[in-house]
């Protein structure tokens, strides 16, 4: 039998847990931008999972207030791996053109460096035949490359602040 996943907005957490486990226990990790709370049931095979974005404290208080045991911790989920870690990105706007401006994108594991950013920018477009046999100082010149890092925690405040907005 498989392993089920339920996954559920911080709201309705603790009633998922009681409608569909028998058990009192949470398990609360955080990561770089965020709270992950999850319960799990093994003879059941499955896992409730929320995400909060506010405070462990806080997300403690509201478990623990609810009837909810809270143990640092988190069910290993195996589909669940893009929850618990989000993205550096590594945006540059560059000139494709005399006439045109272009968006390169790629995350990161790590935090990279603005010059690594390029740099695989650079080795992507040399390995896909995107520009001629030329070096990095000259493609960075011609580029006119402006390149900008984001944090984890700032992808997650963007896509809070999307959020927030009913977008």
């Amino acid at each position: 039998m498989k392993r089920m996943t339920l996954r559920v907005p911080f709201e309705g957490f603790v009633d998922a847990v009681r409608r569909n486990l028998s058990t009192h226990d949470a398990y609360v990790y955080k990561d770089n931008t965020r709270i992950i709370v999850s319960a799990g049931q093994g003879d059941k095979r499955m896992v409730v999972i929320s995400a909060a974005h506010m405070p462990e404290d806080d997300v403690r208080a509201k478990l623990h207030e609810e009837g909810l045991h809270v143990y640092s911790g988190i069910w290993s989920i195996a589909d669940d791996l893009e929850l618990l870690e989000m993205p550096y990105l590594g945006a540059v706007s560059y000139r494709a053109s005399r006439d045109k401006t272009a968006l390169w994108i790629d995350a990161y594991p790590t935090q990279p460096t603005e010059v690594q950013v390029l740099q695989d920018m650079y080795e992507e477009f040399k390995e896909n035949q995107e520009i001629d046999d030329v070096g990095f100082d000259t493609f960075e010149q011609s580029a006119q490359a402006s390149v900008l890092v984001l944090t984890p925690e700032q992808v997650e405040s963007f896509f809070t602040a999307k959020r927030l907005k009913g977008l």
